[in-house]
């Protein structure tokens, strides 16, 4: 059975689940504590050497990380991955506008106000201003989804693919950076769309882990 070394309120690693969850793929799942110095021990290194998760361990004892990589390896041949050469080129322009104009500001907004803030590293005022950054840069990640959203359904064909999953995820926790989607009704309606299907679930919706770890 393949193997997921996930952390629980990892963005990055719910977006694996969710494929998971939408292909009813059973999976084995180890719980990481990402906030201590067990990343970067030489055991999880040996695991991924970049000390982050998600990584997924195959039946065959080969292991990939970066949540995009293992999104597209689990959906080859489904409904979740467009067999045709140009879908699949879309999905891969999604998944790169994911990571760079999503996950990279509405992501980070999160972790400032979520982590970092409640570390109390706001007192020279620097901190505000990063937040203040990526917030902006955000809601041009957010009109970008906005735009493309105004007139369909999905962000690719007809059905959800992992595009759709994959951007889904920081958008859903917007409200957690101190984002505001009211200006995005094509956002919102897309969320909900994604929520209604039967695959769905929340990031608080796993299984028990097989280990725990540290």
């Amino acid at each position: 059975m393949i193997r997921l070394y996930d952390f629980i309120t990892s963005g990055n690693c719910w977006k694996v689940r969710l494929v998971l969850s939408h292909l009813g793929r059973p999976y084995e799942r180890v719980e990481i504590d990402r906030f201590t110095s067990y990343t970067r021990s030489a055991e999880y290194r040996a695991i991924n050497p970049l000390g982050l998760v998600p990584a997924l361990r195959l039946e065959d004892g080969r292991i990939l990380h970066d949540s995009a990589a293992i999104a597209f390896y689990l959906t080859e041949d489904t409904s979740l991955l467009p067999a045709d050469a140009p879908g699949r080129a879309e999905v891969i322009q999604w998944l790169i506008y994911e990571q760079r104009y999503i996950c990279e500001t509405v992501g980070m907004a999160r972790y400032i106000v979520t982590t970092l803030g409640k570390g109390g590293l706001d007192e020279a005022g620097a901190q505000s201003e990063t937040l203040a950054e990526v917030q902006r840069l955000g809601h041009e990640g957010l009109a970008g989804l906005e735009t493309r959203l105004a007139k369909r359904d999905f962000l690719i064909g007809a059905g959800c693919t992992i595009a759709d999953l994959c951007n889904y995820v920081y958008v859903a926790m917007a409200d957690q950076g101190n984002m505001d989607l009211a200006p995005y009704p094509a956002i919102r309606r897309w969320l909900a769309r994604l929520e209604a299907l039967p695959g769905h679930r929340a990031m608080g919706d796993v299984p028990a882990p097989v280990l725990r770890r540290p």
